[in-house]
C-alpha cells in the first residue's frame, strides 16, 4: 500500500513538473510573438518617420529638376540598415532617384511605379508609399522598403 502510495506522489509530482515546464515554454513562445510584433511595429513607425523626412528633403531636388541632389540625401540612408530600397518619383511617376542597400539587387518590382499611398507588409518587408507634396499639390512620390530581421 505504501508503495502504491509513493509510486502515485511520484507520478503526480512528474505529471506537475511537466505540466509546469509546459506553462512556461507556451509562455515563452508567447513573449517571444509579443517580442517580434512590437518590434515589427517600432520598425514601421521609424520607417514611416524617415519617409516623411525624406519627403520634406527631395521636395527641393524635384521642383528644380536636380536629380543629385535628390541622390545626395537619398545617400544619407546608408546610415539605416534596415532600409534596402527608396525611390523617389516626380510627379509624371517617372523615377526621379533611388536608394538600394550596399550589396542589395534591384527587384524590378521595386522600380515600378508605387503603389497608393499606404503602408504595406509582405514577410519581413515593411513598404511605405506617400505622396512627397508642397503645400498646394504632390509633386512627386516616395517608395521605401525596410526589413524587419
Amino acid at each position: 500500500m505504501t508503495d502504491v502510495n509513493g509510486s502515485n506522489k511520484k507520478q503526480k509530482s512528474q505529471t506537475f513538473v511537466i505540466s509546469l515546464l509546459l506553462v512556461l515554454l507556451l509562455i515563452s513562445f508567447g513573449f517571444i510573438g509579443w517580442q517580434r510584433n512590437c518590434g515589427r511595429k517600432i520598425l514601421i513607425n521609424a520607417t514611416t518617420v524617415q519617409a516623411r523626412l525624406i519627403s520634406e528633403f527631395v521636395k527641393s531636388p524635384i521642383l528644380f529638376d536636380y536629380e543629385k541632389g535628390a541622390v545626395d540625401i537619398l545617400s544619407a540612408l546608408k546610415e539605416s540598415p534596415s532600409i534596402i530600397f527608396c525611390g523617389v518619383y516626380d510627379a509624371n511617376d517617372r523615377l526621379f532617384a533611388v536608394y538600394y542597400r550596399s550589396g542589395t539587387q534591384p527587384d524590378s518590382f521595386m522600380l515600378l511605379k508605387p503603389p497608393r499611398a499606404g503602408t504595406y507588409t509582405e514577410g519581413n518587408l515593411v513598404k511605405i508609399s506617400q505622396p512627397i507634396m508642397t503645400r498646394r499639390e504632390a509633386v512627386g512620390k516616395l517608395w521605401v522598403w525596410s526589413e524587419i530581421k
